[in-house]
């Protein structure tokens, strides 16, 4: 049998035509080959791309407007987040500054003079911009949370649903929306303040006209100002409240003294309610529970802290809701209360946190006076004599009442009657 080999004629012209050469013939396969090679891909290949893929990811993340360190501190992942939001951000507000000349206030003395930080987001929850001060609320820096590219990613899981539901909402654009919920905070936070901060979230929908962006529903903006809830403000941040005035009672709640802001907020003048009684002013369907709280407070100590949420009538027939923290001095001559103008948004949220806060002092309470579980029934112990006194026993048997315990006491029997019929 003979074996060809490549030097063979019919090597030559295998897979020619006719008609055709041996040169055209591997001129014709070379070049189906070369396409092949030009887009094969191999492992030095796709290390080639990846490497020119962060190099341009690089590139971009050196135009962030941020630091050098918070730079080198992202991963790339996070950093095509935070590209993508500042982009969005830049679209977005392109109508802005094209209409509208810049503020005379500069930016930092502007967030120092807020009560809370500023976040801009789409409908969808996308974020547009968090400002710089958000670090001193929530403990994490405006870089960090812009690598979640999403409002959600800030807030508590069990708190998502309830402010996806707002901002859905199909009520009217131009309304002020408002809500209360937990957002989550740096662990550093939350070892110096306890637990994730109850924010207070309100804000409008804002309309962009001639909008460059692709969506539609896009084209609207909810700027919210996030503010902690009265009850979660530090005590050195309490006098940065505007609306808030403090009060002296005598023990029975007359009024004795008031700031020089409270006429501002109330409508009285200051002789108008010196001598008044403070529940003349309360709501009446709230004179329960502030004397509820009243009752606490005088049987308490002076380290007794008393909150309460009450709706106090303002000259002009109008209510206003109130958080209010309560204390007495040590004589028990009088009681101080500062009082903070609350939204009703809040003021709902405050009453059910309390609400719950009383129940769980209650319940706890309750459990620690309660008397000790009782003991399980005593068993009957043999005695460690009862084997040597069986085989000491002079008798040899044993009466049976011996090996028995006795009987439970019973009720003593009803004589019989013995009539005969």
């Amino acid at each position: 049998m003979t074996v060809c080999g490549d030097s063979s004629p019919m090597s030559a012209c295998r897979g020619s035509s006719p008609g055709s050469s041996p040169g055209n013939t591997r001129a014709s396969v070379d070049r189906r080959k070369d396409p092949c090679k030009r887009f094969r891909s191999t492992k030095g290949a796709s290390k080639a791309r990846r490497d020119h893929i962060n190099a341009e990811i690089r590139s971009m993340r050196s135009l962030l407007p941020i630091s050098p360190e918070d730079q080198e501190r992202l991963s790339y992942l996070h950093s095509m987040a935070a590209i993508c939001t500042y982009i969005r951000k830049s679209v977005f507000f392109t109508a802005l500054r094209s209409e509208g000349a810049g503020s005379s206030v500069p930016q930092g003395q502007f967030l120092q003079a807020l009560p809370g930080f500023v976040v801009a987001m789409t409908r969808d929850g996308k974020l547009i911009c968090v400002s710089e001060n958000v670090s001193d609320y929530l403990g994490s820096s405006m870089v960090e949370l812009l690598q979640g590219d999403s409002f959600y990613d800030m807030v508590e899981r069990r708190d998502v649903d309830m402010v996806r539901s707002h901002l859905e909402s199909d009520s009217s654009p131009a309304a002020e929306k408002g809500f209360v919920c937990r957002m989550q905070t740096s662990k550093t936070f939350r070892l110096r303040h306890g637990g994730n901060c109850t924010m207070l979230v309100t804000g409008r929908f804002q309309t962009l006209p001639q909008s460059s962006l692709s969506d539609p529903g896009a084209e609207r903006a909810f700027v919210a100002l996030c503010t902690p809830t009265v009850n979660r403000r530090r005590d050195g941040d309490l006098h940065c409240i505007s609306q808030h005035f403090r009060s002296t009672h005598h023990p029975d709640m007359t009024l004795t003294h008031l700031s020089h802001s409270a006429p501002f907020y109330l409508g009285y003048s200051a002789e108008d309610l010196i001598g008044r009684s403070w529940y003349s002013l309360l709501h009446p369907e709230d004179l329960a529970l502030a004397a509820e709280a009243h009752r606490i407070l005088l049987q308490g100590d002076e380290r007794t802290l008393v909150e309460m949420v009450l709706r106090l009538q303002c000259q002009d027939l109008t209510w206003k809701c109130l958080y209010i923290r309560a204390t007495k001095d040590s004589g028990n001559r009088s009681v101080s209360c500062s009082n903070y103008i609350i939204s009703d948004t809040e003021a709902k949220f405050l009453r059910q946190r309390i609400y719950t806060d009383r129940l769980l002092a209650d319940l706890k309470g309750a459990l620690s006076s309660a008397p000790p579980c009782s003991p399980p029934p005593r068993q009957e112990v043999p005695d460690p004599n009862f084997l040597l006194d069986v085989c000491c026993f002079p008798g040899g048997l044993l009466p049976p009442s011996y090996l028995s315990y006795p009987d439970p006491p019973s009720e003593p029997r009803r004589p019989q009657d013995t009539t005969s019929i």
